[in-house]
């Protein structure tokens, strides 16, 4: 089971990891087709015609105030109280008078700048440093810093392009590694997922094993001729019918080999009552003549002699008598009555009811009282109850109880059914195993024979005789023991 859990895992392994390379090929091809437009001739064309059409606007607006400057015009000076970047920034630039505008980008925004020649008093004086970290200081110069703002528009645009620049540039520089990257990325994720289908496909695999594990440890201990095992049904409901159905098979296999062992012990009780009929039988007759003879041969006056002589011979007749029940025993236990006529079940217990008067009560559960027959041996069949009622009163005597013997009869289309209930002690648990065998008895006065041949005769006929066992406490609170008598009915009887 270990091996074919493995080899489902294996399984769930592969399937995951098969479409890893071709997906991978896939995917680069996929990424580098889409990849593909951003790195051909129309890109670049269209991002150098808007990068060239930036630049002629920006070069438009540079000549725009530059004339500006030229004809006079009024345009923005720079405040005197510019930061220290802004001053760097400036100072940078080493521009003269009448130098064209440069573009350059201030805290107030990205411009064009210039140097222009002074026109107002004051207007040549700039603060600049000599060195960065130094002290600002006035300087006469021959012009003022003008300033011309370029528009939002126009800023949005050039930085969009000069972005657009740097991405492809810096896709076309680094193409391979971002394939690379991509592919990293999927494989990281598709190992992420088959560690995930994995993990689910051991719990998985151990949740639809487990029952399958459990069958087979059953089946291993039934093998070893353990028939008590019994496995938990669970999984799918598939897998519990098949381990409803094993525990239901291991069951009949118990019941069966009771059964054969049963059987077997009766065939062997069989054989040596035979054996046993046979041996005591014959010496009987000759022990009771000679017995006889000596008693009737005494002529002597002798009275104490007298007494011992007819106490001696009783008990040796009465023994003979018993020894001569103990035959017929045996005689009935080798070889039961199985005698084919038809038998009128319900009659023959109203008739033992008779017999018993109150002691025996019968209660009939049909239409009009009426049972259909069975086949068999009459005496037999009368002897079986005669047996089960006498256990009864004995066992009521016993107890010390009063009431009845309970006779109940009843019919299924197939069987007939016959409950003997008494109210004595009841069969102990432990002798319930063991009161059909033809040894056992609780009784000194019994022979063990009694029981067991009731059994043999009923399933000489094709029916049993068993114990009935409460099924629940409020039954085995109930003080006596019920015997069930089941026969099958005659063919071409209705009820």
């Amino acid at each position: 089971m270990k091996s074919w859990r493995a080899q489902l895992l294996l399984l769930v392994a592969a399937v995951g990891l098969a479409p890893l390379v071709p997906a991978g090929f896939a995917l680069r091809s996929l990424l580098a087709e889409t990849a593909r437009p951003l790195l051909g001739p129309e890109m670049k064309n269209g991002v150098d015609t808007a990068l060239e059409l930036t630049r002629e606007l920006m070069e438009a607006e540079r000549i725009a105030f530059r004339d500006q400057i030229e004809a006079g015009a009024l345009v923005d000076t720079l405040d005197r109280n510019l930061s220290d970047s802004d001053r760097h920034t400036l100072e940078a630039l080493k521009l003269q008078p009448g130098d064209d505008p440069v573009r350059v980008e201030l805290e107030s925004g990205l411009g064009f700048v210039a140097l222009a020649t002074a026109t107002r008093p004051g207007d040549d004086e700039v603060f600049v440093e000599s060195a960065p970290g130094a002290p600002s200081k006035k300087a006469q110069t021959s012009g003022a810093w003008v300033f011309a703002p370029l528009s939002e528009t126009l800023v949005t645009h050039s930085r969009n392009v000069e972005s657009a620049v740097r991405r492809m540039e810096s896709f076309r520089r680094d193409r391979e590694a971002w394939l690379s990257s991509a592919l990293g990325a999927f494989f990281i994720v598709e190992l992420g997922i088959l560690a995930l289908a994995l993990g689910l496909g051991i719990l998985l695999t151990r949740r639809l094993t487990a029952p399958i594990t459990a069958l087979e440890g059953g089946i291993e201990r039934v093998a070893q001729g353990d028939l008590e095992t019994s496995v938990r049904p669970r999984g799918h409901p598939e897998l519990k019918v098949v381990l409803d159905r094993f525990n239901r098979m291991v069951s009949q296999l118990r019941s069966q080999q009771a059964e054969l062992l049963r059987l077997e012990k009766q065939t062997a009780w069989q054989q040596m009552a035979r054996s046993l009929a046979h041996e005591i039988k014959n010496p009987l007759t000759p022990i009771q003549l000679a017995t006889e003879e000596v008693h009737n041969a005494y002529r002597g006056d002798d009275e104490s002699f007298r007494i011992l002589l007819d106490e001696s011979t009783r008990i040796i007749e009465e023994e003979i008598s018993r020894l001569r029940e103990l035959v017929a025993g045996f005689s009935q236990l080798a070889k039961p009555a199985t005698s084919s006529q038809s038998v009128d079940i319900a009659e023959v217990a109203v008739d033992l009811g008779r017999v018993y008067g109150d002691r025996v009560q019968i209660d009939v559960s049909s239409a009009d009282a009426f049972l259909p027959t069975v086949r068999g041996d009459l005496e037999a069949l009368r002897r079986v109850l005669l047996n089960l009622i006498n256990n009864g009163l004995q066992a009521q005597d016993a107890a010390g109880r009063d009431g009845p013997v309970k006779l109940r009869l009843r019919s299924t289309d197939r069987e007939v059914f016959v409950t003997v209930s008494d109210h004595g002690e009841g069969v102990p648990e432990e002798n319930r195993a063991r009161i059909f065998e033809p040894d056992f008895t609780t009784r000194s006065d019994g022979i063990g024979l009694g029981l067991a041949i009731a059994r043999s005769t009923v399933e000489g006929h094709g029916g049993t005789l068993e114990l009935v066992v409460p099924d629940s406490p409020t039954e085995a609170a109930e003080p006596g023991s019920t015997f069930l008598l089941t026969l099958p009915r005659r063919n071409g009887d209705s009820a």
